[in-house]
């Protein structure tokens, strides 16, 4: 398929010089050779702004920070809760990707609040497991529908327990998948959060997905079970502790803050160089100022000496009376 010809990215090349004349940076949208490589382009409505998130593809290796992209939303203020529905590149399924409205009606953007975890079921089903920043609850699933796969019942069975196992401190949270097939690459970028200071709580994440570790313990619902013992269906589970996340984030807090701290001390190292320069040109300034006036002051000075140290010329009047008088006198 060709790159140029997609419908869907016609909205991307419509809406360039429009983004570029309101302010965004020029890297905030991105353009590629192929479908495969596409992982996030911002796009401006009269209403409201769609974020697409990356798409995980099946052997895809895609890296994405989400402090980058929040960096982008909060320097232009584009806190806007969004539904962005578009097609999915390869076979036009339908992608449905639904944001979370705060409680407190503040529109705060998915990616400002939640971290995303993205497990890809080569194609088939991919979930994304939302944690909110602040309270660290898991309030919404948000799903990629693919095609082959739906919301079933088991589903929204592991939703309501992750719902009520994140009501409780020490209960880490969990999701199970159940894949209708054996894949051989499983997607996820917890390298990201750095989960590796305790691998024991990720379950054979970015391996070769053919069986589930023997020492790893797997919770299964009701319905999972008989399926399992009926159809031997293989299971992912992924628990990650409450405490690792807080302190996964709070470092994400702390770099983001030492990052802002550097540019605030450029910036202050900046204006205060324009301070000392405007008040350097202001001291210049008042300087020939004052020696204009001491230049007229001695040249006053000089014009009444010399006319103090001249000689005063008496007139002589001669009237012909005085003439007169000077011959009689004679």
């Amino acid at each position: 398929m060709d790159f140029d010809s997609h419908p869907w990215l016609k909205l991307i090349q419509l809406n360039d010089q429009q983004l570029l004349k309101r302010g965004f940076p020029q890297h905030a949208f991105m353009k590629f050779n192929n479908l495969d490589s596409l992982q996030i382009a911002i796009l401006y409505a009269p209403q409201s702004v769609a974020i697409l998130y990356p798409l995980f593809l099946y052997q895809t290796q895609i890296t994405y920070d989400p402090l980058q992209f929040a960096y982008i939303h909060k320097k232009y203020d584009l806190y806007h809760i969004f539904y962005a529905s578009f097609k999915k590149l390869k076979d036009n399924k339908t992608v449905l990707m639904q944001a979370v409205l705060d409680k407190d009606n503040q529109s705060v953007m998915v990616l400002l609040q939640y971290e995303i975890y993205v497990v890809n079921q080569s194609q088939e089903t991919a979930l994304i497991l939302a944690l909110k920043y602040r309270n660290l609850d898991i309030i919404q699933f948000l799903q990629i529908e693919q095609g082959l796969g739906a919301w079933t019942p088991e589903l929204d069975y592991q939703f309501k327990l992750i719902l009520q196992s994140s009501r409780h401190q020490t209960q880490p949270y969990q999701i199970q998948l159940q894949p209708q097939r054996q894949t051989t690459d499983i997607i996820a970028n917890y390298q990201q959060f750095q989960l590796s200071k305790n691998p024991s709580q990720v379950s054979y994440i970015n391996q070769e997905y053919t069986h589930p570790p023997q020492n790893k313990t797997i919770n299964t619902s009701p319905i999972q079970q008989s399926q399992q013992d009926n159809q031997k269906v293989k299971h992912v589970q992924i628990n990650i502790s409450k405490s690792q996340v807080k302190d996964l984030i709070y470092e994400k807090k702390e770099t983001e803050q030492s990052d802002s701290i550097e540019s605030i001390d450029e910036l202050s190292i900046v204006d205060q160089l324009h301070k000392e320069n405007r008040a350097l040109r202001k001291e210049n300034s008042k300087l020939k100022k004052r020696i204009y006036q001491l230049e007229n002051e001695s040249k006053r000075q000089v014009d009444i000496s010399e006319i103090a140290n001249k000689e005063p010329e008496i007139p002589i009047c001669l009237s012909k009376s005085g003439m007169n008088s000077s011959k009689k006198l004679q």
